[in-house]
């Protein structure tokens, strides 16, 4: 008998790493991801790598960046593997004998699978129904309701079933008033108890030079530009509809858990729930994505295996949306992927020690600009951005332990110098590694590395 795991991944969109609700956020209620998190270890401080759909999710896919994948931007249209020379890690899965599936959003080339290897390296198992394929509210139960009928058909393992949801992304709609249903079912009623602002709600000044782009951008993530007159109630009103949509997405994930717990399999199952990119969430005055601050770079990362992992465990260091595809192939005993710039994350959760690493996301903030962008190194409590509009270059440096918010710019600290020349060491490292272009980009305004 094959005593390998089956392999349950969980991806919702949109989910900012606080948004459980035993967590961090008093004013949302997610029973079922409470009951997870409680169940597996945790990683409170995982980084998307890159804070927009298609870009993370081709790198959740092949374990690579995306100036070396080439899917920089968000968009929809076919994406040429082959000629990329990409591989996903559904087809290590498939070679080392696994039954590995996909049900739901891709976005790592097409939008939605809809021929059977749309989802490169997996088989594609996604419905469709008369809904609207863009909308959570329309696609989630239906998605949710294939994956529990597949596991309570008590398939033969092992197996990997991706279950890719979409909400809360549909707070992108609701933003921007696209949708009445959404609207309707999501706004607060009349008298409703609103969340409370952020603390760090107000901007700073001394902020990257990307986010001063994404301010005026009104086409690429244009969400922000409908903001431009809201007020404080308006505000607290985007977040408590977040906060519905999240608990919307919660009911499905519990639908799912709960058909694996009642297939009898779930014992001999790696669960691991993420997100692709996280959501402003008011922090700078922001929303959505496309964002260098940690909300919209910072995901949930949890991984329950029984027996295997200790549950309520939690690894407060940074690790990156390029460990899924090492960390699933680790445990389904499968060939890791050869170009892959993750590490698995089993060694740690057996009790070694934390890798010595910086993790590196990469910021592309705009398509009128396509020079622009930034890259976001973290190691320890250290957060390092570098920034570059195509004409101006900058340093930022925050302290996450004593300013989570991320208000107070210390690159300029004199103090703190040897710690942004280590920072900087880090990213040069990355780049000899992985090649990165940024630095050749910016030329002779580019820091010393």
């Amino acid at each position: 008998m094959d005593s390998r795991p089956n392999i349950l991944l969980i991806l919702t969109d949109q989910q900012t790493w606080s948004a459980i609700g035993d967590s961090t956020n008093p004013h949302l209620r997610t029973p079922h991801l409470d009951r997870l998190r409680r169940q597996s270890a945790s990683f409170p401080r995982c980084y998307c790598a890159s804070p927009v759909c298609g870009p993370s999710r081709m790198s959740l896919a092949t374990s690579r960046p995306p100036h070396e994948h080439g899917f920089t931007h968000h968009f929809n249209k076919l994406w040429d593997w082959d000629a990329r020379g990409l591989v996903s890690f559904g087809e290590h899965l498939h070679k080392a004998g696994y039954d590995a599936r996909w049900i739901g959003k891709w976005h790592a080339s097409r939008f939605i699978p809809r021929e059977v290897h749309d989802a490169e390296g997996f088989t594609n198992m996604t419905g469709f129904g008369p809904e609207r394929e863009r909308l959570g509210v329309d696609m989630d139960a239906l998605w949710a309701g294939q994956a529990a009928d597949f596991l309570e058909s008590k398939p033969q393992g092992p197996f990997f079933l991706g279950v890719s949801l979409h909400n809360p992304h549909d707070i992108c709609y609701w933003i921007m008033q696209k949708d009445e249903d959404v609207n309707a079912r999501f706004s607060p009623p009349p008298g409703a108890e609103l969340p409370p602002l952020p603390e760090n709600f107000s901007r700073d000044p001394n902020e990257p030079a990307v986010m001063r782009l994404r301010r005026d951008e009104t086409k690429y993530g244009p969400e922000l530009a409908w903001t431009k007159d809201w007020d404080e109630t308006d505000w607290r009103r985007y977040l408590y509809a977040y906060n519905r949509l999240v608990e919307h997405i919660d009911t499905e994930i519990g639908r799912v858990l709960d058909a694996l717990d009642r297939s009898g399999l779930a014992e001999n199952t790696l669960v691991v729930f993420t997100s692709d990119h996280g959501e402003s969430c008011a922090g700078h005055e922001l929303v959505v994505k496309l964002s260098c601050y940690d909300e919209a770079m910072r995901v949930p990362l949890l991984l329950r295996w029984p027996g295997h992992i200790e549950p309520g465990k939690e690894l407060d260091f940074p690790v990156s949306g390029l460990d899924l595809a090492p960390t699933v192939l680790d445990a389904a005993g499968a060939e890791p992927l050869s170009d892959g710039r993750g590490v698995s994350l089993l060694p740690v959760l057996h009790g070694e020690a934390a890798p010595e690493r910086a993790v590196v996301s990469e910021l592309y903030p705009t398509m009128q600009q396509l020079e622009a962008q930034a890259r976001i190194v973290c190691r320890d409590h250290w957060k390092y951005i570098l920034s570059w509009d195509g004409e101006q270059a900058d340093e930022t440096l925050y302290n996450l332990d004593r300013d989570p918010g991320e208000q107070h710019n210390l690159a300029a600290n004199p103090e703190l110098t040897p710690v942004l020349e280590s920072l900087r060491r880090d990213f040069a490292v990355w780049c000899e590694t992985t090649n990165d272009p940024l630095p050749e980009l910016m030329g002779a305004a580019s820091p010393r590395l």
